[in-house]
């Protein structure tokens, strides 16, 4: 029973390197991982917002995921567009592996102005997000099945499973599209589509093996409704599809 579940947790790691993105349960808190076009979508010139998760502490080492991010808005001219600076910033690290990730990601976004008023309602965002992730592991902290002897693990057993790299760098870049409207009543609502890991790097730690980190792609909504003169109740929700997985989260 222990082999089966060392080789199934095995997978599953392999998995999370190749495949998975971050999902945080109050996604909403993190909006350049939903769509880069939101960054600047907001009241304030200046936006700063960091998450944490921490999952699976009484299954092995807890996995640990930290994120920040941070826009600054800047006006062009004398228009009613403007620019939106940011970056992204995400660790994550793995089980008894340690199998890290570290992604460092600027976000430059351009607002389009839609009215021909001073009403600044209804804009057009246009992002790109692009930088490098940092990406490893310790083969020493893991076990494999040919260390198991009849049926038991035997510790003074070499493994034969060879690494050709234990920590790769690669270049990332996202794109978003989004439309953002201010009612007449107060509400708000945004409407938004965005593409992540456009390059279709290779993340695996094997030379040879074509394994590419596959795009992540969604629909993005968001509203806001007045519910008296100084309260706002929010509801949002994301389709995220990626590979053969698709996601819906709402809140």
């Amino acid at each position: 029973m222990k082999r089966i579940f060392i080789i199934i947790a095995f997978i599953l790691i392999r998995g999370v390197s190749h495949g998975q993105d971050f999902t945080f349960s109050q996604f909403y808190e993190m909006p350049l991982l939903r769509n880069p076009a939101l960054a600047g979508i907001n009241n304030s010139d200046l936006r700063i917002q960091a998450a944490h998760r921490s999952q699976w502490a009484s299954v092995t080492t807890p996995f640990q995921t930290q994120a920040m991010s941070g826009e600054m808005k800047f006006p062009i001219g004398n228009s009613d567009d403007y620019l939106t600076a940011g970056v992204q910033i995400t660790s994550d690290l793995a089980g008894d592996s340690k199998l890290g990730r570290v992604q460092f990601l600027p976000v430059l976004t351009f607002h389009k102005s839609l009215d021909d008023d001073m009403e600044r309602n209804r804009y057009l965002s246009f992002a790109l997000m692009g930088g490098l992730v940092q990406s490893q592991f310790d083969p020493t902290k893991m076990t494999f099945d040919d260390q198991f002897q009849n049926g038991s693990f035997d510790p003074g057993n070499v493994t034969q499973q060879t690494f050709t790299k234990t920590s790769l760098t690669y270049g990332d870049l996202s794109t978003g599209l989004a439309f953002s409207n201010k009612l007449p009543t107060g509400a708000s609502i945004y409407f938004g589509v965005a593409g992540y890991h456009l390059l279709k790097s290779k993340v695996s730690f094997y030379n040879g093996d074509n394994v590419i980190l596959k795009p992540r792609f969604l629909l993005n909504m968001g509203i806001n409704l007045p519910t008296s003169m100084s309260d706002k109740m929010y509801f949002y929700g994301d389709y995220i599809r990626q590979g053969g997985a698709r996601q819906f989260l709402a809140g």
